[in-house]
């Protein structure tokens, strides 16, 4: 415990004197963090109300010893905080349980970087950066240059996440497309201009991209979809009309979709667009995982066509958050949308020049720098089939069971989207639409009972029934999906899930 004499505040902050008395209270939030993550549990949970009246209180005006700051984040906000760790956690694979990720984590912010500016900031922790980036950009076919002359020859920034990610990919093709508007401002009419996404199975962060650089939440060009892909002979219809009807500005597939985790065919899209102009965005946030496995790589071939990938090391390699990445086909793009300021980042090879709106900066990439000299390429690609594996054999659990049923029959990367279906309900939901309302909202319950339960965690969501699994025209569907990630989580937790499922269902 740190001791705080009455006449000196400097006991408060890490100093040769007080090394001792750090260790005790960091070593105590330590031992909590550990038996946090290694706990079975995934919540103890309690509802909104509960929280407005136990953490939220008037700004504290008196010191209190630290011991007891933590004894009382423990029992009010750690105690109720969700598990991502637990081996039942089935939502996202966002796990952020690797030792190697947390031990860099856990640096970074003793060394506490700012990767705006290299050499006064950062200057080794750039390097790292830029040694990481590299990795990413071998792994997707990407080229990379040897001997760096500035930050323009990376083609690559980490970012805060994947929304942040994307929307500087769009910031990028709208740069392309019209020179100058970072500078000038908008000089084009912007109801003519479009971003081509496949319908229903987009992320929101494009929409909100859009809105975001003043070029209209509703100028999405929205694609079919065709079992969970781009349509490609719609997408076909539409490129002709491009630059007769409407601008595509860019095109957006997915490596992982974010609902089924379905890939899109990029070699295939890539002929479709190529030589028009249209910028080709890939949101590989879950995909690109597919590049560590030799025995799984060909799943995201042709992702290297892109003119620009997102990728998301925080949800599919075990890292704590946050660490997203854009990656550049070409590395001097991002001088398009480049700034730089004499007192801050005007130097050769400091990243706040090509890191719009991001000033400082973290050293959030030593996470996935541990991770990856610590387990290496080869031991990541098989705990990714490991994870693949497993979400195949909860597929064939299903299509052999009776009481549910696979929304979508392929099983990509790690997701599963599936109901629970009563078998006194099996033989009368064909075409029957005010019954399969009444599934909707059955798994809807199944899955927030679940979620209160604190033993598993399952997400859910709406989406239309593109593989026709009920035979109604125009279903929208509340499936339970499950996404695994974490390397703990076996197929007892699995076989487990399907039988609380069933256990719920008879409460």
């Amino acid at each position: 415990m740190v001791k705080i004499s009455k006449d000196s505040l400097q006991d408060y902050f890490i100093n040769h004197k007080n090394i001792e008395a750090a260790k005790a209270i960091l070593n105590d939030a330590i031992n909590f963090g550990l038996e946090f993550k290694s706990s079975k549990k995934v919540i103890d949970y309690r509802d909104s109300n509960f929280f407005l009246e136990t953490i939220l209180e008037p700004i504290p005006t008196k010191c209190k010893p630290l011991d007891k700051v933590l004894s009382e984040f423990k029992n009010k906000i750690g105690k109720f905080s969700i598990n991502f760790g637990s081996e039942r956690f089935l939502a996202f694979p966002d796990s952020g349980n690797a030792v190697s990720a947390m031990t860099g984590a856990i640096i970074s912010d003793f060394l506490n970087q700012n990767l705006i500016n290299s050499k006064h900031c950062s200057p080794a922790a750039t390097f790292v950066e830029i040694t990481v980036i590299n990795w990413l950009r071998e792994l997707i076919g990407y080229k990379t240059i040897k001997k760096l002359k500035n930050i323009f020859d990376v083609g690559g920034i980490i970012t805060s996440g994947g929304v942040m990610s994307n929307t500087i990919g769009i910031l990028l093709a709208r740069e392309r497309m019209f020179p100058d508007t970072k500078k000038d401002g908008i000089q084009f009419s912007v109801d003519s201009v479009k971003v081509a996404i496949p319908d229903y199975i987009n992320h929101y962060s494009i929409k909100s991209a859009l809105g975001l650089l003043g070029l209209g939440e509703n100028n999405l060009l929205k694609l079919k979809s065709n079992n969970f892909k781009i349509d490609l002979n719609d997408l076909r219809q539409k490129v002709k009309r491009h630059k007769k009807d409407y601008v595509i500005l860019a095109l957006v597939a997915y490596a992982g979709d974010s609902r089924t985790m379905t890939i899109d065919d990029f070699i295939a899209i890539h002929e479709v667009i190529k030589g028009s102009g249209i910028w080709f965005h890939i949101d590989a946030c879950h995909g690109f995982q597919y590049a560590f496995s030799k025995k799984l790589s060909s799943q995201i071939k042709g992702i290297g066509l892109a003119d620009s990938i997102t990728m998301d090391p925080h949800k599919v390699l075990f890292l704590p958050y946050t660490l997203s990445v854009l990656l550049v086909k070409k590395q001097h793009d991002f001088k398009s949308i480049s700034g730089s300021s004499d007192l801050i980042t005007n130097e050769n090879y400091s990243f706040g020049q090509i890191t719009p709106m991001l000033g400082s900066k973290n050293f959030s990439s030593l996470k996935l720098w541990f991770l990856i000299k610590s387990l290496g390429k080869n031991k990541i690609g098989r705990l990714v089939e490991a994870r693949h594996d497993l979400a195949n054999y909860l597929a064939d659990k299903i299509r052999r069971s009776h009481d549910f049923v696979l929304i979508s029959q392929h099983v990509a990367i790690n997701s599963v989207v599936f109901m629970f279906i009563p078998l006194e309900w099996k033989d009368k939901i064909k075409g029957n639409k005010k019954l399969l309302e009444r599934l909707n909202a059955l798994n809807a319950k199944m899955q927030d009972l679940i979620f209160k339960g604190g033993k598993y965690y399952i997400h859910t969501f709406t989406i239309p029934d593109l593989e026709n699994v009920f035979g109604c025209d125009e279903a929208i569907l509340t499936p339970l999906r499950y996404m695994g990630g974490n390397p703990l989580t076996t197929k007892k937790d699995v076989d487990g899930l399907l039988n609380y499922i069933r256990f719920l269902y008879k409460e």
